[in-house]
């Protein structure tokens, strides 16, 4: 596996009580289980903030 220069776990917790968690590896080509890379990543955060505040 190659090495990620950074690793982000990401929690959050939404209004509902509901969490979603997720791990970002920057750098790295590796898609681990729960990996999410750029794009990918961007359409997560967009997708728990139109459940969260009914924005597009």
């Amino acid at each position: 596996m190659p090495k990620a220069e950074y690793v982000y776990n990401l929690e959050f917790h939404l209004r509902d009580g509901s969490k979603v968690r997720t791990t970002y590896l920057s750098g790295s080509e590796y898609f681990g289980s729960g990996a999410l890379l750029g794009s990918e990543l961007e359409k997560a955060l967009k997708d728990i903030t139109q459940k969260e505040f009914g924005r597009p």
